[in-house]
């Protein structure tokens, strides 16, 4: 995978969390999206996944790729 190093200049301690990923990641909890909107700025698939209706339109107007639900409901498109 061809990811950009160093971080962006707009959030480099986000980046760096994201960096070690080698795969898909889903971020339980995603807020506003700011771990999700690195990581496909880094070219990493992610979903988030937070109860808060909110946070998920938050998210989502960020650029995240985010649903919103418990961490015990199903994922959407699971196993894929």
């Amino acid at each position: 995978m061809d990811r950009r190093y160093p971080p962006r200049d707009e959030s480099p301690a986000d980046d760096l969390i994201c960096w070690p990923a080698d795969g898909p990641v889903i971020d339980i909890g995603c807020g506003p999206g700011r771990i999700l909107v690195a990581a496909q700025a880094l070219g990493i698939p992610a979903l988030g996944v937070d109860v808060s209706v909110e946070a998920v339109a938050i998210a989502r107007r960020s650029g995240g790729t985010a649903v919103q639900g418990s961490a015990f409901d199903p994922i959407p498109d699971g196993g894929r």
